[in-house]
Protein backbone atom coordinates (compact mmCIF):
# COMPACT_ATOMS: atom_id res chain seq x y z
CA UNK A 1 0.00 0.00 0.00
CA UNK A 2 1.14 3.54 -0.68
CA UNK A 3 -0.66 6.78 0.06
CA UNK A 4 -3.86 4.98 1.03
CA UNK A 5 -4.11 2.87 -2.12
CA UNK A 6 -3.82 -0.82 -2.92
CA UNK A 7 -1.51 -2.19 -5.58
CA UNK A 8 -2.99 -1.62 -9.06
CA UNK A 9 -4.57 -4.55 -10.90
CA UNK A 10 -4.15 -4.41 -14.69
CA UNK A 11 -6.98 -5.35 -17.05
CA UNK A 12 -7.49 -5.15 -20.81
CA UNK A 13 -10.53 -4.58 -22.96
CA UNK A 14 -10.14 -6.00 -26.46
CA UNK A 15 -12.02 -4.56 -29.43
CA UNK A 16 -12.47 -7.05 -32.26
CA UNK A 17 -13.88 -6.68 -35.75
CA UNK A 18 -13.91 -2.88 -35.85
CA UNK A 19 -14.45 -1.44 -39.33
CA UNK A 20 -11.52 0.95 -39.76
CA UNK A 21 -12.66 2.01 -43.25
CA UNK A 22 -15.25 4.41 -41.78
CA UNK A 23 -13.75 5.37 -38.40
CA UNK A 24 -10.14 5.13 -37.31
CA UNK A 25 -10.46 6.31 -33.69
CA UNK A 26 -12.67 5.87 -30.63
CA UNK A 27 -13.01 7.52 -27.25
CA UNK A 28 -14.07 5.60 -24.16
CA UNK A 29 -15.75 6.29 -20.83
CA UNK A 30 -16.61 4.41 -17.65
CA UNK A 31 -19.82 5.01 -15.72
CA UNK A 32 -21.33 3.58 -12.57
CA UNK A 33 -22.37 4.38 -9.01
CA UNK A 34 -19.89 7.02 -7.90
CA UNK A 35 -18.07 7.76 -4.68
CA UNK A 36 -16.49 11.10 -5.59
CA UNK A 37 -14.69 10.54 -8.91
CA UNK A 38 -14.28 6.82 -8.19
CA UNK A 39 -16.45 3.72 -8.41
CA UNK A 40 -18.37 2.99 -5.21
CA UNK A 41 -18.22 -0.34 -3.41
CA UNK A 42 -21.73 -1.75 -3.74
CA UNK A 43 -21.80 -5.06 -1.91
CA UNK A 44 -19.82 -7.16 0.52
CA UNK A 45 -18.31 -6.41 3.90
CA UNK A 46 -15.57 -3.91 2.95
CA UNK A 47 -16.14 -0.19 3.57
CA UNK A 48 -14.37 3.17 3.56
CA UNK A 49 -12.77 2.89 0.12
CA UNK A 50 -13.62 3.25 -3.57
CA UNK A 51 -12.20 1.95 -6.85
CA UNK A 52 -10.04 4.22 -9.01
CA UNK A 53 -9.42 3.44 -12.70
CA UNK A 54 -6.37 4.58 -14.70
CA UNK A 55 -5.51 4.48 -18.39
CA UNK A 56 -2.35 2.88 -19.78
CA UNK A 57 -0.36 6.07 -19.11
CA UNK A 58 -1.36 6.18 -15.43
CA UNK A 59 -3.88 8.99 -16.01
CA UNK A 60 -6.89 8.91 -13.72
CA UNK A 61 -10.20 8.23 -15.48
CA UNK A 62 -13.05 10.22 -13.98
CA UNK A 63 -16.17 8.13 -13.57
CA UNK A 64 -19.38 9.39 -15.23
CA UNK A 65 -17.44 11.98 -17.22
CA UNK A 66 -18.77 12.37 -20.78
CA UNK A 67 -15.22 13.25 -21.86
CA UNK A 68 -14.05 9.85 -20.58
CA UNK A 69 -10.59 9.16 -21.86
CA UNK A 70 -9.87 12.51 -23.45
CA UNK A 71 -7.44 11.38 -26.15
CA UNK A 72 -8.71 9.46 -29.13
CA UNK A 73 -7.69 5.81 -29.25
CA UNK A 74 -6.54 4.63 -32.69
CA UNK A 75 -8.26 1.46 -33.92
CA UNK A 76 -6.09 -1.33 -35.29
CA UNK A 77 -7.07 -3.78 -38.01
CA UNK A 78 -7.95 -7.01 -36.24
CA UNK A 79 -7.77 -6.51 -32.46
CA UNK A 80 -7.26 -3.26 -30.54
CA UNK A 81 -6.27 -3.81 -26.90
CA UNK A 82 -7.11 -1.07 -24.41
CA UNK A 83 -5.01 -1.26 -21.23
CA UNK A 84 -6.30 -0.07 -17.85
CA UNK A 85 -5.65 -0.64 -14.17
CA UNK A 86 -7.82 -0.35 -11.09
CA UNK A 87 -7.00 -0.02 -7.40
CA UNK A 88 -8.70 0.64 -4.09
CA UNK A 89 -8.33 4.13 -2.66
CA UNK A 90 -9.01 4.93 0.98
CA UNK A 91 -11.68 7.50 1.78
CA UNK A 92 -11.14 10.61 3.88
CA UNK A 93 -12.16 8.94 7.13
CA UNK A 94 -9.58 6.29 8.11
CA UNK A 95 -11.79 5.09 10.96
CA UNK A 96 -14.44 4.09 8.37
CA UNK A 97 -12.12 1.63 6.59
CA UNK A 98 -13.23 -1.95 7.04
CA UNK A 99 -11.53 -4.93 5.41
CA UNK A 100 -13.55 -7.56 3.62
CA UNK A 101 -14.88 -8.64 0.29
CA UNK A 102 -16.69 -6.29 -2.09
CA UNK A 103 -18.41 -6.03 -5.45
CA UNK A 104 -18.95 -3.16 -7.82
CA UNK A 105 -20.15 -2.63 -11.39
CA UNK A 106 -18.87 -0.28 -14.08
CA UNK A 107 -20.23 0.27 -17.57
CA UNK A 108 -17.72 0.78 -20.38
CA UNK A 109 -18.87 2.79 -23.43
CA UNK A 110 -17.18 3.59 -26.74
CA UNK A 111 -17.83 6.65 -28.86
CA UNK A 112 -16.86 7.04 -32.48
CA UNK A 113 -16.06 10.76 -32.86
Amino acid sequence: KKNGTSSPRAFDIKLEGCDTSTKQNVTAAFSGTADGDNLALMGGTAAGASIAIEDSNGGRIMLNNAEGISQEIPLQAGITSLHFSAYLEAGFEPEAIKTGDFTSVATFALNYP
